[in-house]
Parts: C-alpha cells; sequence; structure tokens
C-alpha cells in the first residue's frame, strides 16, 4: 500500500532490508513498482555472520541473485569494519 500511495504522489519506492525475507510475491511487486532494493552485506560468508550475529549470508545472496533475475535494481550497502589484526585499512 505504500509503495501504490508514493506512486500516485509522484515519487519514487526504495527499499533498504536485510533481504533475509524477500519472497516471491514481494519481489514481484518491487518489479512492477519498479521500486529499487539496497540490500545490506559486510563481506564475506564469515565475516558478514559475525557481524550480524546469525548465518545469514546465503539467504542475502540468494534473494540478491533472486531480486537481479527478475530484473529488480538492487545495490549493496556495507560497513567498514576494521578489527586489529584483521590486514584491514589504516586510516
Amino acid at each position: 500500500e505504500l509503495i501504490k500511495y508514493t506512486q500516485s504522489i509522484g515519487g519514487r519506492s526504495k527499499l533498504t532490508t536485510n533481504g533475509i525475507l524477500i519472497t516471491d510475491e514481494l519481489i514481484k511487486i518491487l518489479f512492477t513498482a519498479r521500486t529499487e532494493v539496497k540490500l545490506s552485506l559486510h563481506g564475506n560468508e564469515d565475516h558478514h555472520n559475525k557481524i550480524v550475529g546469525k548465518e545469514a549470508f546465503n539467504p542475502i545472496t540468494t534473494a540478491i541473485k533472486r531480486l537481479i533475475k527478475a530484473g529488480v535494481k538492487v545495490s549493496i550497502q556495507t560497513t567498514i569494519v576494521h578489527e586489529p589484526g584483521d590486514g584491514g585499512l589504516d586510516y
């Protein structure tokens, strides 16, 4: 309903999500409404799962692939985290 309302007043819709609960029905709605989707992904599988505190990498990357395959515009949001000894960036 919110997407329909936003379009009815001439706006664009964008969704920011962790992607875990993206359903086929929602993908169809997002595609039809030309809604852009930004998903949070924080690195490789081990790093991502450590950051979010659960096994979430595979469901999220699967959702990304499903959205792209359906023609939904997707972007990835990440947070750079430096832990001592991880070979990360020096500021």
